[in-house]
């Protein structure tokens, strides 16, 4: 009898031990099949944000794409003879290097004059009708010289994606790494190559740039890379066309240039000037409203070079 009893006993046991086992199972089944419908629901939330996001962009893509339609007449047109004037006036290389710069590249050794002193590994750069060795000697070289023909460093890979994006792919494929930069700016900037005078203006000063340049690059690279009274000129020549409107062109050929150099002088002969201090790489070649754009405006109008507005509005 007592052993029928411990069997009963150990048998309601074991009953009683697999149901919570059961239980267990079964609850954290419906905990698991919680947990997954709830990063179902999260997985959703973040697909439909994804999608909403996606359409808005599209969206935004698609009023970018329409809103030449929605220029006026007047603004249209406008728009139009900047785009003709644009492929007109693009400048190309006419040699079959695969770059669109203004200049070669060439590195050299030689002995240099001042020192009588050999100099390893030096960059020339070689401009349209220019003899490379011809060039190294002028720069105070002399024999023995030794030079050899570089091409320029091709394109990133991360411009290669820009690139990619904004041409749809349809791009040249060994762009040189100036190139691409600035056709990147003027897929950014929406906006054109300079105009061809500015251009023979960086050839005549030697100054290596794309023919891909947007004005504002261009103007931006000559401010940094020009020296002196070159530099002067050219910031009160920006700054002259900003605020008359006009686009940049060859200030050697401006019938205002000596005007322009000789604002270059006298601000050179002020002690108190500092050409690292007006310095400014951009498309009006000194900031606006500070000490020296009031100054080169000042001497514009001091010279009949523009209107006074406050005197004419009097």
């Amino acid at each position: 009898m007592l052993s029928v009893i411990k069997i009963v006993g150990i048998t309601l046991l074991l009953v009683i031990i697999g149901a919570i086992v059961i239980g267990t199972v079964l609850g954290i089944r419906e905990r698991l099949k919680d947990n997954e419908i709830i990063r179902n629901n999260e997985r959703m939330k973040i697909l439909k944000s994804q999608e909403t996001l996606a359409n808005l962009k599209a969206a935004q893509l698609e009023s970018a794409e329409n809103y030449t339609y929605q220029r006026s007449k007047a603004e249209q047109k406008k728009w139009d003879e900047k785009v003709k004037k644009s492929k007109e006036t693009q400048i190309y290389r006419k040699d079959l290097k695969p770059n669109n710069m203004n200049c070669d590249r060439y590195r050299f050794s030689g002995k240099y004059s001042k020192t009588g002193k050999m100099r390893t590994k030096r960059e020339a750069f070689v401009f349209q009708g220019e003899n490379p060795l011809q060039v190294i000697k002028e720069a105070g070289y002399e024999e023995p010289i030794e030079y050899v023909y570089e091409e320029w460093p091709e394109m990133s890979d991360k411009q290669k994606e820009v690139l990619f994006d904004r041409s749809g792919g349809k791009y040249q494929k060994n762009m040189s790494v100036g190139d691409a930069s600035a056709m990147i700016e003027r897929y950014l900037d929406h906006t054109f190559n300079a105009d061809p005078g500015l251009f023979e203006y960086a050839n005549t000063m030697r100054i290596p740039v794309s023919y891909y340049c947007t004005a504002s690059r261009l103007s931006g690279i000559l401010l940094h890379d020009l020296e002196g009274k070159d530099k002067i000129a050219f910031q009160i020549y920006c700054v002259y066309c900003k605020i008359k409107h006009d686009e940049l062109k060859n200030l050697l050929i401006d019938p205002l240039k000596d005007k322009f150099y000789q604002y270059a002088e006298e601000r050179l002969a002020d002690k108190e000037y500092d050409i690292l201090d007006s310095m400014y790489h951009g498309a009006s070649g000194i900031k606006q409203k500070t000490k020296e754009w009031n100054v080169a405006k000042e001497f514009l109008i001091r010279e009949g070079l523009i209107e006074d507005k406050k005197i004419r509005g009097k």
